[in-house]
């Protein structure tokens, strides 16, 4: 399970105990087992139906579509506005919707009359005389327990590296949606902002300073109390990383936003079967 779907437990902590599983190259949300939840490259959907697409529309939110021999293909589901993750009654408002359009969808059950009529058809079981037992068998010897060999000290287990950031192997190295080799990541909510044309924006480098203070505090929104000592954090964080962006050198060209982002669809497109 990747940083960003272990992290939707306390965006939804309000809404209700979700549960996170690994399908078809991504993650399922689901909530008292229906899913209403679709997590695919850290990108959170929520289901939609005729009753709750509009409200997805409006905000000009796109419908989350993969191709499927070289057609596109688009599934009942939405990106998830970015107020899910800023605001806890905007992330039970959203998910409260999705959970309904995901009721809404399943299928009906069989009438209680026709399960009457099909249990009354039923033929009764024959009942027969239990077989008698079979006389025990005479017990045998015990043998004569074996020699222990002497006990080896046991080596020392090596040390874990702590969960999350850091160097990791692929879990399933035949799996074409896993990695391939071991990589290096980081806190996978927290874009690249260096060496960008144009540059990154104050916007984006305090969203990526809020992400890494929420990560380091637990809180998706403080208390009262933590309030301005969190506040204070985000801040600093943000002087600092704009300072970082500032004082790095390289010589490679800068890489364009467009590119970037036709280069993470075609990634997206790839995990899903398209045409070569």
């Amino acid at each position: 399970m990747s940083e960003f779907a272990a992290h939707l437990s306390d965006v939804f902590r309000h809404f209700g105990p979700i549960d996170v599983r690994r399908m078809f190259g991504g993650q399922g949300v689901f909530h008292q087992g229906l899913m209403f939840g679709l997590v695919i490259d850290d990108t959170l959907y929520l289901k939609a139906d005729a009753l709750s697409a509009a409200g997805f529309e409006a905000l000009g939110l796109p419908r989350f579509t993969y191709t499927r021999q070289g057609r596109p293909t688009s599934l009942s589901y939405y990106q998830a506005p970015e107020g899910v993750f800023e605001d806890a009654a905007e992330a039970m408002r959203w998910a409260r919707h999705a959970f309904e359009a995901a009721l809404r969808g399943r299928p009906k059950q069989p009438a209680a009359a026709g399960r009457r009529k099909r249990a009354k058809a039923a033929p009764r079981p024959v009942r027969r005389p239990a077989p008698k037992p079979a006389p025990k068998p005479a017990p045998k010897p015990a043998p004569k327990p074996a020699l222990k060999p002497a006990l080896k000290p046991a080596l020392k287990p090596a040390l874990k590296p702590a969960p999350g950031c850091g160097p990791r192997p692929s879990p399933r190295a035949a799996d074409p949606f896993s990695p391939e080799q071991v990589q290096t990541t980081m806190c996978r909510s927290i874009k690249t902002l260096f060496n960008f044309e144009p540059p990154a924006t104050d916007e984006e480098v305090r969203a990526a300073a809020l992400q890494f203070v929420r990560k380091l505090s637990g809180f998706n929104s403080p208390s009262q109390a933590n309030r301005a000592a969190f506040d204070r954090a985000v801040d600093e964080v943000a002087a600092s990383a704009r300072g970082l962006i500032a004082a790095l050198v390289t010589t490679a060209d800068p890489r364009d936003r467009e590119i970037e982002a036709q280069r993470a669809r075609a990634r997206s497109a790839a995990r899903f079967g398209s045409a070569p």
